[in-house]
């Protein structure tokens, strides 16, 4: 049995990429109902879906809220890897790392979650909390090993 003590952190940079992605597709499988995907102007998509007419303005505001979840995901992302590859050189433990990189991709669910579905103060409130956490799970690691480094 796998447990938090094993080597699995690398594996949470793929699995972020997923949650950065799934925003994305999920936006791109709807808009693709209501219009022709255009790849050879995908970013026109989108919008194309929006003009149409074809989709409500809640739909049209939940699609802009995947696409942006997505560009915050994209946004976040490097520090992710910062933060694991930062702690892996400075040599962290693997319980360390695992609990952060759970954490991460724990938060950056329910940061997306929270974005793709809030209709109200609760869920953006939540999704405000959901995106500090997460990037605080990011520069705690990098904290920790500039500690660990300069113990050396």
């Amino acid at each position: 049995m796998v447990g938090l003590d094993s080597t699995l952190a690398l594996y949470s940079i793929p699995a972020a990429l997923a949650t950065v992605f799934y925003p994305h597709l999920r936006m791109a499988i709807a808009a693709s109902k209501f219009s022709k995907w255009n790849n050879l102007a995908p970013r026109t998509n989108l919008d194309m879906v929006k003009e149409s007419g074809k989709v409500s303005p809640e739909l049209a505001a939940q699609l802009d809220r995947m696409k942006f979840a997505h560009v915050n995901g994209l946004e976040t992302f490097p520090l992710w890897i910062g933060g694991i590859l930062a702690g892996i050189i400075a040599g962290l433990d693997n319980y360390t790392l695992n609990t952060h990189a759970l954490a991460f991709l724990v938060l950056r669910s329910l940061y997306n979650f929270a974005y793709i579905n809030q209709r109200g103060q609760v869920l953006s409130t939540l999704r405000s909390i959901f995106f500090t956490c997460s990037v605080a799970v990011s520069l705690s690691l990098i904290f920790k090993a500039a500690s660990a480094l300069s113990l050396r």
